[in-house]
């Protein structure tokens, strides 16, 4: 019987690797992956409703069938406040007076609604006595309604027991020269008519000149 016999390399290893003369190593099988490591003290399991996971905190969770980790999904964020848009009334047509509104300690105030043009002559000055004079004077927007006896109190005449004081009304002339027209004072019975009855209506300071006033004593 022919002895059979083994070639061993120096180090003890069989020549080749092992791989047999006759057969060409780079169609050898590649050499298989070790196994994982078998951990002897796992992390416990997180119990919540669904599929079983362990955590892993650089991560995410892993569920324990399946062998590929997942991350941590992001929480949803919250929806959008919803913001209701209430627009404030735009209030009865009175509460503007030539696209103005005045508003009073959280109160509307409503306007007459028709008003004249009055312009009053400052500093007690009556033109009628000295002609061509230069002089200052105020122009307002005045209801129709008031009464003359209070446009008196308004522009800021008072009562005098030294004398009766009121206003003139002024009908210009041209040239600076300016003659006096009716005059009313307080507390008379005439003086309690409405501007707009004595003709000093919307349409002064549009079609016609405005009413021209100064202060009269009598």
């Amino acid at each position: 019987m022919t002895p059979r016999l083994h070639y061993v390399t120096p180090d003890g290893l069989p020549p080749n690797g092992g791989v047999p003369p006759n057969v060409n190593p780079q169609y050898m099988n590649p050499a298989r992956p070790p196994p994982p490591p078998v951990f002897h003290n796992p992390v416990p399991a997180v119990a919540f409703h669904g599929v079983p996971t362990v955590p892993r905190p650089d991560f995410g969770f892993v569920p324990l069938d399946h062998p590929t980790w997942l991350p941590l999904q992001p929480a949803s964020p919250a929806p959008p406040a919803q913001v209701s848009i209430s627009r404030a009334p735009q209030g009865p047509p009175g509460a503007k007076f030539k696209g103005t509104a005045l508003n009073i300690e959280g109160k509307s105030y409503l306007f007459p609604g028709k008003h004249t043009t009055i312009h009053f002559v400052l500093d007690g000055f009556q033109p009628w006595k000295a002609p061509h004079r230069q002089f200052s004077f105020s122009a307002h927007e005045v209801p129709t309604l008031m009464t003359i006896d209070e446009l008196i109190r308004q522009l800021g005449i008072s009562e005098d027991r030294a004398e009766k004081r009121g206003i003139a009304e002024l009908i210009e002339k041209g040239d600076g020269i300016w003659q006096q027209g009716g005059s009313f004072l307080l507390g008379e019975k005439r003086s309690s008519q409405t501007l707009g009855s004595l003709g000093w209506n919307e349409s002064r300071g549009k079609e016609r000149k405005p009413t021209w006033v100064c202060l009269y004593t009598g």
